[in-house]
This record gives structure tokens, sequence and C-alpha cells, in this order.
């Protein structure tokens, strides 16, 4: 039976001092709010790329409009529901899973290094795993890909720990779960982690390497390795 599969991206409306609270502290709110915005261009672009269906789980549950306008392409459209991230991503999977998708790969926004190969990776790896993650440096994961619901995999998590990814394969194990590691990926969430970014991104020009469009335009156009930001950057080290 053909596999039907589907990405699911969870996503902030950009607003200030609601999306990247901390990297807004080193180059300020509306700052942060336009890298966050040129992120979101880079994944939507990308999901776009793959030819394959994506929804989007937004929040807050007003911004339903905002999407409708910024994620072009998108099969779906609806607000996260839950009480916390672990909740909200089960929800979002059940409802998957209850229209007859049999791979659902949910992804975050703020993975600007994404590219359309570890994507692929994390569908055809769900075709021998019922369990795909995607590591991030800060402990945490940037993507999960479930072939099937898995009880317990959302539960009893400190989320925004550095013990996520952790805490997470320590219930797999406890189930006998087989899963799958993707290679890891960094999160930008302080300004030493943006700065890492753009040094990567310069790195990867001209060798062929994915590079996220918007967000090198960003970075190449604004101003956040002044001496002032470069100060606070020692900061978050």
């Amino acid at each position: 039976m053909k596999e039907k599969s589907i990405y699911i991206l969870f996503a902030k409306k950009p607003e200030a001092g609601k999306v990247k609270t901390r990297l807004a502290e080193g180059i300020g709110a509306a700052s942060a709010v336009q890298l966050y915005q040129a992120f979101l261009k880079d994944i939507i672009s990308t999901l776009n790329g793959l030819d394959r269906p994506f929804a989007v789980a937004y929040t807050p549950a007003g911004a339903g409009e905002y999407f409708e306008g910024a994620a072009g392409g998108a099969m779906e459209l609806f607000s996260q529901q839950g009480r916390d991230l672990g909740e909200r991503m089960k929800n979002a999977f059940s409802r998957q899973f209850a229209l007859g998708y049999d791979r659902v790969i949910l992804i975050g926004s703020d993975i600007p290094l994404l590219s359309p190969d570890i994507l692929e990776e994390a569908r055809v790896a769900l075709a021998d795993h019922p369990v795909v993650l995607g590591p991030c440096r800060d402990g945490g994961y940037y993507l999960i890909g479930l072939r099937r619901p898995v009880e317990g995999i959302f539960s009893g998590i400190s989320w925004g720990g550095d013990r996520v990814l952790r805490d997470t394969v320590s219930i797999l194990r406890r189930q006998r779960c087989n899963y799958r590691l993707l290679p890891e990926l960094s999160d930008i969430d302080r300004l030493a982690d943006l700065k890492r970014l753009n040094e990567e991104i310069l790195s990867r020009t001209g060798t062929g390497r994915f590079i996220p469009a918007h967000t090198q335009w960003e970075l190449a156009r604004a101003t956040y390795f002044t001496a002032e930001t470069q100060r606070k950057d020692r900061e978050y080290y």
C-alpha cells in the first residue's frame, strides 16, 4: 500500500515580545521578529519545494488569517490545541492520523538549516522506524516523526529544558520502541546561536550545500554583530 505522509509546521505568528524573546535581548524585539519571519519564509519555501503535503499548526488562535497569506501551498491550517507543548503536539499528530496519514512529521519553525534532504530522510526513515527524531544542540529536538501514536511520548517532559530529547528517548527505550536519530541542528535562541548560524552560512557559500536564502539575506543586511552586540554575545557563551 502506498504511504500517505504529511509534514506539520509548528509556528507562531511573528509578533514583538512573543517570538524569539531570548534572542531579542541581544538584537532587539523588532530585529528578532524580522529574523523569525525569515526563518518562516525559508521553511515554508523548503516545504513547498518537496512537493508533498504539509500543514501549519499555528499559535495564537487568531493567527489563521496571517498564515493564510504567509503559508501558501499548505494543505491545511489549524490552531494548536492543548495546555502545553506536549499536549499540542499530541493533538496535532492525532488530527493527521485521523485523516488517514501514516507518516506524520512535525517540525519547528526556528531551524534555518533544516534542509530538504533532512526532511526527506525523515520521511523515508519512517518506513523502517516507528519514530524519527531530529536532535537539537540544546538538548531538545527540531523534528519528530511518527508512523503511529506512541503512548506517553509527550507526557512528563519538561519542555524547554535541556533533557527533552534524552527523556523522550528514555520513554521509547522503556517501551522497546525503535527510533532513528537525524543529524543534529541548532535552533536560534540566543545571540551566540545567531553568530554560529551566520558563520555556518558563510562557510557554505559556493559549496552547493543548502543555504536558507531569506535568512542569509536578513543576516547580510542587518547589523547584529556590531561592537555592542558582540559584547552581549560574549555574555551568552
